[in-house]
């Protein structure tokens, strides 16, 4: 009797084939092998594995910092270009606004929900097992 938990076969791939075509899922049906490469185990695996490259952080989902994290900050420094100054200004130069914003913050940023998370992502359809 099979529970579960049981080893049925395993499926390999190497990684560069599916890199091959990224960003797009690939139906596959393989034999399933045992834990040597030389064992067959009798059953096929239908199922879908893709690569994604990595997305992009977008700002509009960074989140806001909390009161803490706020309180905690320290106050930004005004950076060379700021702190600027041209014969003809009164007061040195406020270039922040000339400078690209700041990438999103990694910590505070969740992925786009409409591109899949992680480096693989893979969809068991059937596993076929023949049992005696």
């Amino acid at each position: 009797m099979l529970i579960n938990s049981d080893l049925v076969g395993r499926v390999q791939i190497p990684v560069s084939e599916l890199m091959k075509t990224p960003n797009k899922m690939i139906r596959r049906e393989d034999s399933l092998r045992g834990f040597e490469d030389a064992n067959d185990m009798p059953g096929r695996i239908m199922w879908s594995i893709g690569y994604f490259q990595k997305a992009a952080l977008e700002k509009e989902y960074e989140r806001a910092p909390t009161v803490e994290e706020a309180k905690a900050a320290p106050q930004p420094s005004k950076t060379p270009t700021e702190m600027e100054m041209l014969p003809h200004d009164n007061a040195p130069n406020p270039a922040k606004k000339d400078l690209p914003p700041p990438p999103p913050h990694v910590e505070k940023t969740k992925p786009n929900p409409k591109w899949p998370s992680g480096i693989l992502s893979v969809i068991l359809h059937q596993v076929s097992y023949p049992f005696l």
